[in-house]
């Protein structure tokens, strides 16, 4: 079995507004094994660009779950180690 280049595993991405908190991604599961192509598809809004923005840790919302990069908790890394 070919180990994993990506794997998030309950990505939930909450926006906080003037109006409260805004759920847009929630509970998303996806693992990338090297060599493996992958398309996120859905409906306008249904959060494939925040998903994917969440996962690179470029949305000002708020990201829980576990990102893991080539074996790296993306999540706990800082601005400088994302660059």
């Amino acid at each position: 079995m070919e180990r994993s280049i990506l794997e998030i595993k309950g990505l939930k991405t909450l926006f906080y507004t003037d109006d409260g908190v805004v759920t847009a991604v929630d509970g998303v599961d996806i693992k990338v094994r090297a060599g493996e192509t992958v398309g996120i598809v859905g409906e306008s809004g249904s959060g494939k660009s925040v998903t994917s923005l969440s996962a690179m840790r470029l949305t000002p919302g708020k990201v829980e779950g576990s990102i893991h990069f080539n074996g790296q908790d993306v999540v706990r890394l800082s601005e400088e180690e994302m660059r």
